[in-house]
């Protein structure tokens, strides 16, 4: 008899089911003998009244003792990532604190007086881009939570050029539902092209967001989702002060951005389209009711894709055009500018973002991976002489891999960064980088 069946509950379920049937059907945890205890016998008659319960009381008894005699669940976590070690020397000069990532916008163009100005010729050694991931995966009474903690070395803003932690996913899913920190709906990391350089192309999409996603679809090979995201907005108020320099002006926003995205997987690669609707503004610091203070709703879509054209090699690339998103664009820009003194009217700089990058095995471990990517905007007669007009870049790689753990690249790249009345800015570059992985996952 089963332990954990009360003897009363066993008995009434021999009556109940019939002797016959408890092999099949309790597996053996109904008594077969007479049911006898200090409860009492129970009358056979009860089971010819409980005709119809039979069934259900099986399939309840059946399942409580499959549930206690199964393997118990348990929380699985898993560490991933790998150790890199850049060795850079630029032909030109960049802002110091970003040595260890060729940004555009980081090339110095007035000098004396912007950083990297000096004579050609640096050498650095890095070792920021080293990431750790840890996904985990908890069962719990309402289905299984899955998350992904993910940070590397490489600081950005007030930690520029050190190597100090820097969050990149902070994570979580169960079913449909998902929260925390994350790569944007707008976002495609499947669009990133495996060029060794830190930053990545100047006209891709690519920030993580605090955010709320809800997975709508989610077919075989498609899924539709929505978010509503932490806002990214930058503002330049340019020359507008140079009219009253006592406004004391700051970004506003009011509402989160949404997001809607489809994807659609095939063997041949994916395609993805996306939306962006933004709201940006500015208010005063010097006044109590914040005035002036103006709010502007923009918006935008990107289109990529990535398609494995074997057996030659694969070509992945993204376009992305809108007003008031080159918070998005991972290189350079604003999203609201002055369009005339006073009174102030602000205007949604334009963006206009591409990237193509082709990806060509020459042998069994060696990878060829060249291409370039430009992000645009039209800055407005208002913006600061420094306000960008274009940032773009070109790379070739070439990739080499003597185990599936180890790889070793070699790099040739150059910059570009054209501004509102500065002019042009030029940096070239070479990388060379080990990259040792791990991952306990399995294959």
């Amino acid at each position: 008899m089963h332990p954990y069946v009360p003897v009363p509950v066993r008995c009434l379920a021999t009556h109940v089911l019939g002797t016959g049937l408890h092999a099949t059907v309790s597996a053996g945890l109904l008594c077969t003998g007479a049911c006898t205890s200090h409860h009492g016998e129970v009358p056979f008659a009860l089971a010819h009244r409980l005709r119809w319960s039979r069934l259900l009381l099986g399939i309840a008894l059946t399942t409580s003792a499959a549930a206690q005699d199964g393997p118990t669940p348990r929380a699985r976590i898993d560490v991933a990532g790998f150790m890199q070690l850049d060795a850079i020397h630029d032909f030109d000069r960049v802002d110091p604190a970003w040595t260890g990532a060729l940004r555009p916008t980081r090339i110095a163009i007035r000098c004396p007086g912007e950083p990297g100005c000096g004579p050609p010729g640096e050498m650095s050694f890095s070792v920021r881009a080293s990431r750790l991931a840890v996904h985990g995966r908890v069962p719990s009474a309402i289905g299984e939570v899955r998350t992904l903690f993910e940070f590397d070395l490489f600081g950005v803003a007030s930690d520029a050029g050190r190597t100090t932690f820097r969050l990149r996913h902070a994570w979580g899913e169960l079913g449909r539902l998902g929260a925390g920190q994350t790569s944007s709906l707008f976002m495609d990391g499947d669009a990133f092209p495996l060029a060794i350089e830190y930053w990545g192309p100047p006209g891709l999409v690519a920030i993580r967001t605090a955010q709320l996603r809800y997975t709508a679809v989610r077919r075989p090979g498609m899924t539709v989702a929505v978010s509503a995201e932490a806002p990214t907005s930058s503002i330049d108020i340019g020359r507008a002060l140079e009219a009253d320099d006592t406004l004391g002006l700051r970004r506003r926003t009011v509402l989160p951005d949404f997001h809607v995205q489809w994807r659609l997987a095939r063997p041949w690669g994916h395609a993805q389209v996306s939306a962006v609707l933004t709201s940006t503004g500015f208010e005063s610091t010097r006044t109590a009711d914040g005035r002036p203070t103006v709010l502007r709703t923009g918006g935008g879509v990107s289109a990529s894709a990535r398609a494995r054209l074997a057996p030659w090699g694969s070509v992945v690339g993204q376009v992305t055009t809108g007003r008031g998103i080159a918070g998005y664009v991972n290189e350079g820009g604003v999203d609201l500018a002055p369009a005339a003194t006073l009174p102030l009217r602000p205007r949604l700089v334009p963006s206009r973002a591409w990237s193509l990058y082709w990806e060509q095995r020459l042998a069994n471990a060696v990878q060829l991976v060249v291409g370039g990517s430009e992000h645009r905007q039209w800055p407005s007669a208002l913006q600061d002489e420094d306000a960008l007009v274009s940032a773009r870049y070109a790379t070739l790689d070439l990739r080499y891999t003597p185990a599936p753990d180890v790889l070793l690249v070699g790099s040739l790249q150059h910059a570009v960064r054209v501004t509102n009345e500065s002019g042009r800015g030029d940096a070239t570059r070479i990388q060379l980088a080990v990259r040792w992985l791990f991952d306990t996952r399995a294959p």
